[in-house]
């Protein structure tokens, strides 16, 4: 029976999920209070959002908002993080934890409109930001171009170094 606590609850997700659109669904089990508080401050501080809801909740959420393929991921102890524009930042909070609590893993995740599976994510937390990969590519560009000047540049410096020695000669 749907009671209309958990109606609330479900369009809380929903306006949550439609705001941000990337969710990664986890296995928490055996973790203390006390992990868990500290992994939500960490996750806050990337403005995404740590929750521990009931998979029924989880599968009426998905199912109204047209996500499909994610109900083999709600089986057991489920929480989810509910990310902005940026899930790479989460996924790296999140596989750091879960390296140190085995019992807390990936099971999957619905990322830029994509359904994914663990281990999917798992490579995403390993990716750099866009915007380390961003600066990669423009050291990439612009180091040749640097190099050129450099070349290019040596000559004249040569030439000034040598005019000025005879300069000073005489």
């Amino acid at each position: 029976m749907v009671t209309q606590k958990k109606i609330e609850r479900i369009s809380q997700l929903r306006a949550m999920m439609e705001e941000k659109p990337n969710v990664f669904i986890l296995n928490y089990s055996k973790v203390t209070v006390k992990d868990i508080t500290s992994l939500r401050q960490k996750i806050k501080e990337v403005g995404s959002q740590y929750l521990i809801t009931k998979n029924t909740l989880l599968k009426r959420t998905f199912n109204e908002l047209g996500i499909e393929g994610l109900d083999k991921f709600l089986e057991g102890p489920t929480a989810i993080v509910i990310s902005p524009t940026k899930p790479e930042e989460a996924a790296k909070i999140l596989k750091e934890y879960s390296s140190q609590n085995p019992l807390f893993y990936f099971k999957g995740g619905y990322i830029e409109k994509k359904v994914e599976d663990g281990e999917t994510l798992k490579v995403l937390a390993t990716l750099p930001s866009r915007e380390e990969m961003l600066r990669k590519v423009l050291f990439i560009i612009n180091f040749p171009i640097q190099r050129l000047v450099n070349v290019l540049s040596s000559p004249v410096q040569s030439l000034y170094r040598v005019l000025n020695a005879i300069a000073s000669n005489k």
